[in-house]
């Protein structure tokens, strides 16, 4: 811890620069791994299955209470589907009401990763401009100080711009590690939520096609307009709204 601290101190004051960086980079790292690993963290498949056989048993409002407390991206778009569906909506409309509450989830999931790589650049860049300032008081003290002291100036001023340095480069390296693993776990959410939609809504047209569209307190309603003509939809609620950012 001694030398810890005395590495820190020999930096210089972008040392606190670099210091304030990697506080940050540690709240979004924290932030973003518990929202992607524990909030978003739902088997799609077995959620999915659960709320079909809930709205078949005609408990459609106490699954659609259950999806609107929970805070998973996909319980929040499996919610707007069943809030249409047992308001008797069109699937057309159901798919419209989705594809907005995919804009908001979609801005869940993209927020705040991107800063660690700001964060990774800020720090090897005040690194460098610590590196500058500790060569230029060198230098400087060179000019001015006896030849007896020279030699003890000339090392202090290179250890501040070779701490700062490394200290810029011991932060810069794993944001940018952490930036790709957060991407990457990103974009598999992306397409696991995307293919859960897709697969609730095609479950939901073959029960609208088939017969009475909902079973609420045993009582069945039909859609509003005639989907039979519809073709498939076309693409995801969270692939379209991902083309449109």
């Amino acid at each position: 811890m001694e030398s810890l601290l005395r590495f820190f101190a020999q930096g210089g004051p972008f040392m606190f620069v670099i210091g304030a960086v990697l506080f940050g980079a540690i709240a979004v790292i924290i932030e973003r791994a518990y929202f992607y690993q524990v909030v978003c963290r739902v088997d799609g498949n077995a959620l999915i299955d659960s709320t079909l056989q809930s709205i078949d048993r005609g408990q459609g409002r106490q699954v659609l209470g259950q999806l609107q407390e929970a805070r998973s991206p996909l319980h929040a778009l499996l919610g707007a589907a069943i809030a249409g569906h047992l308001d008797g909506l069109a699937l057309s409309r159901i798919e419209g009401d989705v594809e907005e509450a995919a804009v908001r989830e979609v801005a869940r999931l993209h927020r705040r990763v991107d800063y660690l790589s700001m964060l990774a650049n800020v720090a090897t860049l005040a690194g460098l401009l610590g590196t500058i300032f500790g060569l230029k008081e060198s230098f400087l003290s060179l000019s001015a100080a006896d030849a007896s002291a020279k030699a003890t100036l000339l090392a202090t001023g290179i250890s501040q711009a070779m701490n700062t340095t490394a200290m810029g480069l011991l932060v810069a390296i794993p944001c940018m590690i952490a930036h790709a693993r957060l991407v990457d776990r990103r974009n598999q959410l992306l397409t696991d939520l995307d293919a859960g939609v897709l697969r609730f809504l095609g479950r939901l047209r073959t029960r609208t096609g088939r017969g009475p569209a909902i079973v609420e307190g045993g009582r069945r309603t039909r859609p509003r307009e005639d989907e039979s003509a519809r073709p498939p939809f076309p693409a995801g609620p969270v692939a379209s709204t991902e083309t449109t950012r």
